[in-house]
């Protein structure tokens, strides 16, 4: 049986969707990470295009933006709380 707290809006909105986020950050760095190893092997250089750099900025971004909402997500649905 799932949990109900999956089936509360305000619990999609606050932390899956982080999660989704990060894990496009993920895949962004993924994609990123495969541009790198064939435009390295194909001519022996790194590959410093502005697109490339563009294009890890943002993964990286979108990947902390996803855990940070996450955290303020936990915290917003009281699921997590930081008192003794």
């Amino acid at each position: 049986m799932h949990p109900p707290i999956f089936f509360d809006p305000l619990f999609v909105a606050n932390v899956i969707l982080g999660y989704l986020v990060t894990v496009l950050g993920a895949v962004i760095l993924l994609v990123a990470g495969a541009w790198w190893s064939w435009a390295s092997d194909s001519s022996q250089q790194s590959p410093r295009s502005g697109v490339w750099r563009g294009l890890c900025v943002a993964g990286w971004s979108m990947f902390v933006a996803g855990w940070i909402w996450q955290i303020v997500g936990y915290i917003n649905t009281n699921t997590v709380t930081w008192t003794p």
